[in-house]
């Protein structure tokens, strides 16, 4: 069953490329096809993180091209804009999300070791990212958090649309409360977990584990691309960058009480109290320690695996109550992480056991009803999920993970 999953997936990743040439309405026009995350109907924008996923299984199956048009579409965005939006939405425009941009050109040297052209445009557009995070999303002590640049009354209105009726927030409160909320609430949205615990509702306040792994990466992938280029002296610059990025990342974000990575919030010196899939983002960007990599993942086994894979977060009182990122939902592009990051430590008996819960999840499912889905049930292995919208078939990153894990298990 899982060959015919990998198959189907394979005959239909061209039902969720997309063509806009042409600004309409508030759809921001973008040069290239672009793969969506779903195939009918839902989501059919450009969205940020959910195309490095798509992009893992377009360039596992061989669709080359899909996926670097992708790459080419951010490109664009970053020289347009000067970073990359949540999707290619006019309202979008107040936020970034999880940056994987580094993470994907990663993919793409080994195709282009030779193009010195292409390499160079690559590091111009990933610097000009960087300097988006650096210049608005980070605190005086260098680390990174999660934010919007939305006005007073886009914030009221985000609040208003969003967050009333999506996480049952409080509707009769001042406008001065509105924007304040509204500020936590747009971080969340811009870090892709939107919405979840791990923040405590001050995601703009806290240090995030996931982004600063993600841009400690970005510094390698800088250094790597001007050694290709043949310039030493940016090649060691952003190195030294990754290296101080790494060691403070194994030092403010790590809680030796609980063994593992959580968020940090600089102005009370506390971490989260809730330790999620984001605590594997330093597995993933090899950045841990051999020693923490493996506390992290005795820690994990402990809070966050199920039955059918990962919860987002771990168990709480208030869980399974109103946010989707949190537990009991496994997310496909959670358990990508997860996998990928035991496996560059090794931990590879431990990433099959994650792996296969997948697969298995995915086809039991899909036996159903034939689709696949943007996430599951971790404790059931079914579509009974915390939703916070109606949950639409998805394609993109679900499809992606699939790919991975079959890929992986084959290895």
């Amino acid at each position: 069953m899982y060959k015919n999953i990998y198959d189907f997936i394979s005959h239909n990743w061209g039902i969720t490329e997309q063509i806009c040439t042409e600004e309409k309405g508030d759809v921001i026009a973008l040069p290239f096809p672009y793969n969506s995350p779903c195939g009918g109907d839902g989501f059919k924008a450009f969205f940020y993180w959910d195309t490095y996923f798509a992009c893992r299984g377009l360039l596992a199956q061989n669709f080359y091209q899909m996926a670097e048009n992708n790459l080419k579409n951010f490109i664009y965005e970053v020289n347009r804009f000067g970073f990359i939006p949540n999707m290619n939405r006019v309202f979008s425009l107040n936020r970034s999300q999880a940056p994987f941009f580094g993470a994907l050109i990663e993919l793409f040297i080994p195709y282009k070791k030779d193009d010195k052209t292409f390499l160079a445009e690559m590091a111009k557009a990933l610097e000009k990212e960087l300097k988006f995070w650096t210049e608005n999303r980070c605190f005086e002590n260098g680390l990174f958090h999660y934010g919007s640049n939305s006005s007073n009354e886009g914030k009221i209105n985000f609040y208003d649309k969003i967050a009333v009726p999506r996480i049952g927030c409080n509707p009769n409160i001042t406008e001065t409360e509105k924007i304040k909320q509204a500020e936590a609430f747009l971080a969340e949205a811009e870090s892709g977990w939107d919405f979840t615990p791990r923040f405590e509702q001050k995601c703009n306040q806290m240090a995030a584990v996931d982004l600063n792994s993600l841009i400690c990466k970005d510094y390698k992938v800088l250094s790597n691309l001007y050694k290709l280029l043949g310039n030493n002296d940016l090649e060691l610059a952003y190195l030294n960058k990754f290296n101080n990025l790494k060691k403070t990342i194994q030092k403010v974000f790590w809680n030796e009480t609980r063994g593992g990575f959580f968020d940090f919030c600089p102005e009370t010196n506390e971490f989260s109290q809730i330790f999620s899939c984001a605590g594997l983002f330093p597995l993933f960007c090899e950045i841990a320690t051999k020693e923490q990599a493996e506390k992290s993942l005795q820690l994990m086994e402990k809070v966050l695996e199920c039955n059918f894979g990962l919860a987002a977060c771990e168990k709480t009182e208030n869980s399974a109550q109103n946010l989707q990122w949190d537990y009991p939902n496994a997310w496909p592009p959670l358990q990508f992480i997860a996998i990928e990051g035991l496996d560059n430590y090794d931990f590879s008996d431990k990433a099959k056991i994650l792996a296969k819960k997948y697969l298995d999840t995915v086809t039991c499912n899909f036996s159903k009803n034939n689709q696949l889905y943007e996430k599951y049930n971790a404790v059931s292995g079914k579509l009974d999920v915390v939703d916070e919208y109606p949950m639409p078939p998805m394609f993109g990153w679900s499809a992606g993970t699939f790919v991975y894990c079959y890929n992986y298990l084959g290895k």
